[in-house]
């Protein structure tokens, strides 16, 4: 009989946070709507959310829970898909298009994510003219929050360059998971007690991924 053998992490006191807070509940979603102005190429962008996804293991995470225990690990997937739909809108009048725009963007939200499984960024991109359209891309809270996305529409506009060059981004960014191990070092080490005393006083926000760095 063959055994799998499954390489895992812990959560961060965020995430660790956060599951508690999301099971079952659609309220806990990071989510954005990129408005692009003038001709774009489809295929090239679907191609820059899949390169971002490879670039940042984060993307690509499962959470496995085992039978009894309350808190997962986080497992680093090898590959990651991304949910992508495309639709025209052209045809309506500015005001359908908002609607449809906020029933999109409710539905990507009402998404029941698995947690086990490495495909959970949503994105759909929508043509509101010939030179006008609208990315919507939604996240679980334990991968992303607001300044995470902010970060990632500046992203998505240096990889989606690179791709129509032909060219990749040199650098290699620094993964959460070397945060997220940083932090429960802190956290384990008994000469830390003040920062012990920190962590444990806090209201954690959503996590913020390794590419927020200051602009």
């Amino acid at each position: 009989m063959q055994v799998q053998t499954l390489q895992g992490f812990r959560l961060s006191p965020q995430q660790k946070h956060l599951w508690l807070l999301e099971q079952d509940s659609l309220a806990y979603r990071a989510q954005c709507a990129i408005q692009i102005e003038g001709n774009i190429d489809a295929k090239v962008l679907k191609q820059t959310l899949e390169q971002i996804v490879a670039r940042h293991e984060i993307l690509r995470t499962l959470f496995y829970r085992k039978p009894g225990i309350k808190i997962p690990i986080q497992v680093i997937a090898d590959q990651g898909k991304i949910s992508w739909n495309q639709v025209t809108i052209m045809g309506l009048n500015p005001r359908d298009k908002s609607d449809k725009i906020e029933q999109l963007l409710q539905e990507q939200r009402n998404v029941n994510f698995n947690f086990e499984q490495p495909s959970l960024l949503q994105s759909c991109l929508l043509t509101l003219a010939v030179d006008l359209h609208s990315l919507l891309i939604t996240l679980p809270a334990l991968y992303a929050d607001s300044w995470t996305l902010k970060n990632l529409v500046k992203e998505i506009g240096k990889t989606y360059e690179a791709c129509l060059k032909g060219e990749s981004l040199p650098d290699e960014p620094v993964q959460y998971l070397q945060f997220s191990e940083w932090q429960n070092e802190l956290l384990e080490d008994e000469e830390a007690e003040e920062g012990k005393a920190y962590w444990r006083n806090q209201t954690f926000p959503s996590i913020r991924l390794p590419f927020e760095a200051q602009s």
